[in-house]
């Protein structure tokens, strides 16, 4: 790995902290990594950095493999905006198909790479004719939430129906205590007989940088007895919130304090952002839940690409 690469990464997110999305940091990055992340760095005909690469990885039994991290939704690639290319479509591609096969060039030596793109990047042909697998995957945004009356009444009426019963039995409040968050959230895993994903050190770490940014918000559904029904965890990135975490206490699921927490935490959000990202799911269920706040549904890729022969093969047979 070139280590004067990582240290201009982290100068040049350091200068465009405003616009850059808050996965590609590098404080993020050494919270869900560990520190086993690369990345690449591409620069204009002045040599400053225009686009940068994160690349997280993984060493298993002998392969390197690019995988996105824990708790991480999109990666890829980030390119500084540029009003004069962006306005014209044919200076878009050319600039951008220059910046996509540097990359690809550049890559260092690897067995897999699987990493989810942002939404925001469709035009991804160049990683397609170097031999790329795109495959689509799917989140819910609810775009403009500055105005939430409106965001409410587009909301399905038996949502509409759950959040009013929930205000009746718990009422909701902001905290700092990660710790006891994670505690409801790991018994979301606990009723489904799963073992949490991820542990509590992962999530502090994440925390620790988000609250030192005021990037965060933590929301707790307690009743008139101080029981905890239920907890979400918000990311705030530059434009938009995201829903990073949540959990249910089993025996009060029924007052609907989840749906509660999801609205109040939109209400807030829309004080600091405009729009509010539920991270999707390729699960049914979870997808449907979603559906119901009336989202548009937002598509992104996932790139593959399996250079070792074996690999290759376990993967087709999956």
């Amino acid at each position: 790995m070139n280590l004067d690469n990582k240290i201009e990464y982290r100068k040049f997110v350091s200068k465009n902290r405003d616009s850059v999305p808050i996965y590609f940091h590098p404080e993020w990055l050494d919270a869900v990594c560990n520190e086993n992340w690369e990345c690449l760095c591409h620069k204009n005909k002045d040599g400053e950095i225009d686009a940068i690469m994160p690349l997280p990885y993984k060493n298993i039994f002998g392969f390197k493999l690019y995988m996105m991290p824990k708790q991480t939704q999109q990666l890829g690639v980030w390119i500084k905006e540029n009003k004069n290319i962006n306005t014209n479509k044919i200076k878009f591609y050319s600039k951008t198909d220059i910046i996509y096969n540097y990359f690809i060039n550049n890559l260092p030596k690897h067995s897999v790479f699987k990493i989810r793109f942002l939404s925001s990047y469709s035009y991804l042909q160049p990683f397609q004719w170097r031999g790329f697998i795109e495959n689509k995957k799917y989140t819910y945004i609810l775009n403009d939430i500055k105005n939430t009356d409106a965001i409410f009444k587009n909301f399905k009426s038996n949502l509409r129906r759950n959040i009013a019963k929930a205000e009746r039995l718990v009422r909701v409040n902001e905290s700092d205590d990660i710790k006891l968050f994670y505690e409801i959230n790991k018994k979301t895993f606990t009723r489904q007989k799963m073992n949490i994903k991820y542990s509590y050190l992962l999530v502090k770490s994440i925390d620790d940088f988000l609250k030192k940014n005021k990037k965060r918000i933590i929301l707790f559904a307690k009743d008139k007895n101080n029981e905890i029904h239920s907890a979400i965890y918000i990311v705030l990135d530059n434009d938009k919130a995201i829903y990073l975490w949540g959990g249910s206490v089993p025996k009060f699921r029924s007052s609907e304090s989840m749906s509660l927490l999801m609205w109040e935490a939109i209400k807030k959000s829309s004080l600091s952002v405009n729009n509010f990202d539920f991270e999707g799911s390729m699960i049914k269920n979870i997808a449907k839940y979603y559906q119901k706040f009336n989202p548009v549904s937002e598509y992104y890729f996932e790139l593959v690409k399996i250079n070792n022969p074996l690999l290759k093969i376990l993967y087709q047979l999956k």
